[in-house]
């Protein structure tokens, strides 16, 4: 899931330093790869904040398995890997890859263009958020590059809010493009009208499901 489902799919009332666990493994850069071990091999704190934020990692692990085994995201996801099969004139290699972030990315642009005050109610927690504290949970894992970094990179996530960009097809493009773009070596933005069609074509069948996908999540993130 990207941001706003795994927001949508916790408690509305989830507290500030919860939410920035949930979304902490997409805010940091290869954050399962380096920090999951520590996290799992009894790591522990007595510090609230850190508490928190540890709560809301497990949340998005257990939010993210119950998506990405979901039979209505694996049917989107079906779809969409169809649908950029069949369009020759895109080149970039690896559509399977790019059809599941897509399906998560339009997920997001669902949220916005419906369930209309989740994104502000998002942004807004996140502000509640003191950057000194949340550093602590860095500190307690001795991870001197990321304690650098972390009150820069999340200043700049909270400051450009790139999520209300994700309501127009543009934005997904755009973020689509920031993802993949360097990696596969291909300019999305330079075939902007051909992924509009694309994702007009998924629009119908994402917006027909997504209610019932959210909404199961909601029910699995606490089972």
């Amino acid at each position: 899931m990207n941001f706003l489902a795994h927001f949508y799919t916790t408690n509305s009332n989830i507290e500030a330093y919860k939410l920035l666990g949930v979304i902490l493994p997409d805010v940091v850069k290869d954050f399962s790869k380096i920090h999951n071990h520590k996290i799992e091999n009894d790591f522990n704190s007595d510090v609230v904040e850190i508490l928190q934020i540890l709560e809301g990692i497990k949340l998005h692990i257990k939010g993210d398995n119950a998506f990405h085994n979901h039979s209505i995201f694996l049917e989107l996801e079906a779809k969409a890997k169809k649908v950029l099969k069949a369009e020759t004139n895109i080149t970039v290699k690896r559509k399977f890859i790019i059809a599941h972030v897509l399906v998560e990315l339009m997920l997001d642009q669902f949220i916005i263009n419906n369930y209309t005050k989740t994104i502000d109610l998002f942004y807004n927690r996140l502000e509640n958020i003191d950057l000194n504290r949340a550093n602590l949970f860095f500190e307690a894992l001795n991870t001197k590059e990321e304690v650098s970094h972390f009150k820069r990179n999340f200043s700049n996530f909270i400051e450009i809010k790139f999520l209300y960009h994700l309501k127009e097809n543009e934005g997904v493009i755009f973020t689509l493009n920031k993802v993949f773009g360097t990696i596969f070596d291909y300019n999305f933005i330079a075939q902007t009208d051909l992924w509009n069609e694309i994702i007009e074509q998924l629009k119908e069948s994402l917006s027909e499901k997504a209610p019932s996908l959210l909404d199961e999540l909601k029910t699995k993130l606490y089972e």
